[in-house]
């Protein structure tokens, strides 16, 4: 065992440099645990001798990952630091270049893109200048009208302008020498990007001595699957069960004789691009120029210690809402491919080593493990007989009408067992032939706990399910001028069972769970629960038959602003029989305040209404009056008209206004009254 954990592990700027120290020496990967959490971990071994460099070779994907999760142990020694090549994007190497990737593409993008760099053209002549053009040009290549595009270029020379055609020259060289560098550097960049897949990293440890290093990191990993086959004896209540973990080696490196662990668990595990360049965003500021300052921006002051107590918010508590049950497929059952007798299933050879931890479950294979790069591989992972036993399950949201064909297991062993698919046969009491009878799918089983595996579905049973729903009134009370009436609401569910004679398997009825919803049939205490549905098992008689009655109850209210309905409505609570006499007394009472009200407001409608005709009228009687003669007796009326018009304006104004105030009088007492029921 390792004493000590070394964790000054340095990562110094990403460039290739050589160390001081011995030659680099090969890691051996010696141990893989691999998770279902998508990651894997691997760890390396190397013996040294004093101060050492050991070479890691990495694909370029797990760069990140491995910055983020190297670290090595050694129980002597010390790590200096680790180093790798740096992986600058290419956008970087084009940054001071005068052309740029996709100039690279062609010597015409290239030469277009170096406009004024001189060149030396050999080929039938020899041609010395800068580049001033290159011109695409189609000519005719014979009678027949077939046509060629070549690109003719210009030279600036101290001759004049000279032209050749790119595609005749034999040679064309760059008279700047650093111009071909810069060049060449580009396309070895370019190539390098593309091509190079795999990293080299170097990691320095210093001590003395000969000592054991190893070398561990994480880096994400194809999930390992899980396959059961699970065989029951007809009529049985215990199975075998075999568990197969199918996993792939795809870490680029051949796996020869490792250690081998396969993780069950849900671990947190994070991606970080650790391996690119970043750069900070810097603001632009003008340049100063005499005579002009640039302030900063104040965004206030705090004092140096400071305690701002924070409001706890209050509780909101939400009813409990129904969940959705997941939706599952089932293969439905049908006829069995039968087999001839068999003997009970092939052991593993080797017995797994299972271990349970607080997150996870741990399963060791028992011998060195060899994997080429790139190949699968499938090993046992538990081989044991288990408590298992067939039964019917009726779930509504899968099939209105038949149940699933199941299998109930319980986990009794010493660690649980990840999620996965079953393969389920069944082996015949009679005969003990072997068929296949279904698929099922299973989550994580921790250990002491059961889980239903449906494999097909069952229609040798039916089940007829009805539903109705009753309310009752049950009590009400008036506190603050609200009315609460309470409500109990009965969900009546029948389901009715027939099967065949004397059937042996148990049915079990999942009924769902409603939020808000308290079972009040069968006996709580007698069922089981799951996350969203009651578990309800129900007997067969010898006909096959089974009933099963489901009752749930729930309290509604109602709330109603007593000084917000009408008279009528609360004359109609004054009757109601089930309230008790001085509840019902005391609504027939506010009912007289309410109807009071609601006269003196029919009253006021009735004078506004009445002011209004009078304005209309008076309106007409205007109109009328400007096309009367002057003196006639027809003016003489309609003046006469509207000074009585006037006067009942008048009246009707005064009424109104003591109306108005009577009605608010008559507000105030209804909602003084109705505020002091407390019942």
């Amino acid at each position: 065992m390792l004493k000590r954990l070394s964790v000054a592990i340095a990562f110094l700027p990403f460039v290739l440099v050589g160390f001081e120290a011995d030659a680099a020496a090969e890691l051996a990967l010696k141990r893989v645990m691999l998770s279902t959490g998508g990651v894997a971990y691997y760890e390396h071994e190397a013996d040294v001798e004093g101060d050492a460099v050991l070479s890691l070779e990495i694909r370029l994907d797990q760069v990140d990952d491995v910055l983020k999760s190297v670290v090595v142990y050694d129980d002597i020694g010390g790590v200096g630091s680790i180093r790798l090549p740096g992986r600058e994007p290419l956008r970087q190497v084009f940054r001071d270049l005068p052309f740029s990737e996709s100039d690279l593409a062609s010597p015409v993008e290239l030469l277009g893109a170096l406009q004024g760099v001189e060149v030396e053209v050999a080929g039938t002549r020899t041609v010395r200048g800068r580049v001033l053009s290159v011109v695409p040009e189609t000519v005719a290549r014979d009678r027949e009208g077939e046509t060629v595009t070549h690109h003719r270029v210009s030279l600036m020379t101290p001759e004049g302008v000279q032209q050749f055609i790119l595609e005749d020259a034999g040679t064309i060289r760059f008279v700047d020498g650093k111009l071909a560098s810069q060049i060449d550097n580009a396309l070895t960049a370019t190539a390098r990007h593309r091509v190079m897949d795999r990293r080299i990293v170097e990691i320095e440890v210093k001590g003395k001595g000969r000592r054991h290093v190893r070398v561990a990191y994480v880096v994400a990993a194809p999930l390992w699957k899980t396959a059961y086959r699970l065989t029951v004896q007809e009529g049985g209540k215990t199975g075998r069960l075999q568990g197969w973990a199918i996993l792939e080696n795809q870490s680029g490196h051949a796996w020869n004789g490792v250690d081998l662990t396969l993780v069950s668990g849900n671990p947190v595990t994070f991606h970080q691009a650790l391996y690119e360049s970043y750069y900070v965003d810097r603001p632009e500021i003008p340049v100063e120029v005499l005579g002009r300052i640039l302030p900063g921006v104040d965004t206030g002051s705090m004092a140096l210690a400071e305690d701002r107590a924070m409001g706890a918010g209050a509780a909101m508590e939400a009813p409990m809402m129904l969940k959705e049950s997941r939706a599952r497929q089932f293969m439905a059952e049908s006829a069995p491919m039968a087999a001839p007798p068999a003997p009970a299933m092939a052991r593993a050879a080797n017995r797994i080593d299972t271990r349970e931890a607080a997150t996870h479950v741990l399963f060791r294979m028992p011998n060195p493990v060899s994997v080429d790069a790139g190949h699968s591989l499938v090993v046992p992972i538990i081989d044991a007989d288990v408590p298992a036993s067939r039964l019917a399950l009726y779930q509504n949201q899968i099939h209105e009408t038949h149940p699933l064909a199941a299998v109930r297991l319980v986990n009794e062993g010493s660690s649980g067992l990840p999620p996965g698919i079953f393969t389920v046969y069944e082996r015949s009491a009679a005969d003990g032939t072997v068929a296949f009878v279904g698929d099922a799918r299973m989550d994580a089983l921790p250990k002491g706990e059961e889980r239903f595996a449906s494999f097909a579905l069952d229609q040798r049973i039916r089940v007829d399910r009805e539903q109705g729903e009753d309310r009752q009134f049950q009590r009400a009370s008036v506190s603050q001028g609200v009315l609460r009436l309470f409500t109990l609401a009965h969900q009546v569910t029948t389901y009715r069972i027939q099967g065949p004679a004397k059937t042996a398997l148990p049915v079990v009825i999942e009924h769902p769970r409603l939020g808000g919803w308290s079972l009040v049939e069968p006996d709580p205490n007698t069922i089981t629960t799951t996350t969203d549905a009651y578990r309800i098992a129900v007997p067969l008689d010898d006909q096959g038959r089974g009933l099963a009655k489901v009752v749930l109850e729930r309290v509604d209210t109602t709330r109603y602003a007593l000084v917000d309905q009408s008279g009528d409505r609360l004359m109609a609570l004054s009757r109601h029989g089930s309230m008790p006499d001085r509840m019902r007394a005391a609504f027939a009472e506010a009912a007289q305040y309410k109807t009071k009200v609601e006269a003196l407001k029919r009253a006021l409608e009735d004078l506004e209404g009445e002011r209004t005709a009078i304005g209309e009228d008076q309106a007409r009687i205007r109109d009328n009056l400007g096309a009367a003669p002057a003196g006639s007796d027809l003016q003489e009326r309609y003046l006469r008209k509207l000074a009585s018009q006037e006067d009942r304006i008048e009246v009707i104004a005064k009424r109104i206004e003591e109306t108005r105030q009577r009605i608010a009088a008559a507000e105030q007492e209804l909602a003084a009254y109705i505020g002091g029921l407390n019942f």
